[in-house]
């Protein structure tokens, strides 16, 4: 499987976004444990955010039609239309 097909795999959706879920769990964590003054609670707030971006651009790229560089969609629907 090509490096860019092994990305759009479902099980690859699906192991980001349990990464993505996993690093705020231990960012709220890290955070209980150490306490935060305001910059630490700004800070983690901040990585919050970037980490629900990265959540919301995977669900994006998931449910984007895929389509190889020639322009072929990969979707296997259409393939198998134009298969047969």
């Amino acid at each position: 499987m090509r490096p860019a097909q092994e990305f759009r795999s479902p099980d690859t959706f699906a192991r980001i976004r349990s990464l993505l879920t996993t690093l705020q769990l231990r960012i709220d964590l890290y955070g209980k444990e150490h306490g935060s003054d305001g910059k630490d609670a700004a800070f983690l707030e901040a990585i919050h955010q970037d980490i629900a971006r990265l959540a919301d651009i995977v669900q994006e790229k998931r449910q984007a039609p895929r389509a190889a560089p020639d322009g072929i969609c990969l979707d296997p629907s259409n393939y198998l239309a134009r298969s047969s």
